[in-house]
């Protein structure tokens, strides 16, 4: 039946054939991955049914590595679409769903940092740039969204430090602003 439809090239049919599929077979992993395949195909993708989908196999397959990271991802994909489009609630949001999913994702952290830093609750950006340097002790954006922070709260001495270690690590805005400095 999927072939029938993937000749025809008929995404919404084929994502009905996989969302019945995994009623019958819930447990077969390649029921949830076709469907949300096809989901993401569609020239204006469902992103709820994206994500129901996502939640729907991780339900049934908690312990999946490899699914925990691509549902992070396509999180982390939606939470930065978010902070482009200055729609920081959501993206805190996704970031944070990534979080779940994912406890050791440094960048889930820095951007939520970013975030809440665009939101000005600046104390916990700063838990949230600190934990994404305790994950990933050489992640040159974290040290310098954490300078930035202090150096908005004006404690331009440890702002200034902090951006200076992330230029060592190749941090090119890093760079920028102490050259400007």
């Amino acid at each position: 039946m999927s072939r029938f439809f993937d000749s025809r090239r008929d995404s919404i049919r084929q994502i009905q054939a996989w969302a019945t599929y995994t009623t019958f077979f819930p447990f077969d992993p390649r029921g949830y991955a076709n469907r949300i395949d096809y989901l993401k195909r569609l020239a204006k993708p469902d992103r709820g049914s994206i994500l129901a989908a996502y939640e729907q196999w991780l339900e049934k397959d908690r312990f999946n590595l490899s699914l925990r990271r691509e549902y992070a991802s396509y999180c982390l994909d939606i939470g930065n679409e978010e902070f482009e489009k200055n729609r920081l609630g959501q993206a805190a949001a996704a970031y944070r769903k990534v979080m779940q999913l994912d406890s050791t994702s440094a960048v889930a952290f820095n951007n939520l940092g970013s975030a809440l830093a665009e939101m000005g609750i600046t104390d916990s950006a700063l838990v949230c740039f600190r934990r994404a340097i305790d994950i990933d002790s050489n992640y040159s954006d974290a040290y310098f969204n954490l300078g930035q922070a202090y150096i908005n709260l004006r404690d331009t001495v440890t702002g200034v430090k902090l951006i200076r270690r992330a230029a060592r690590l190749g941090n090119f805005p890093a760079r920028e602003y102490l050259r400007l400095k």
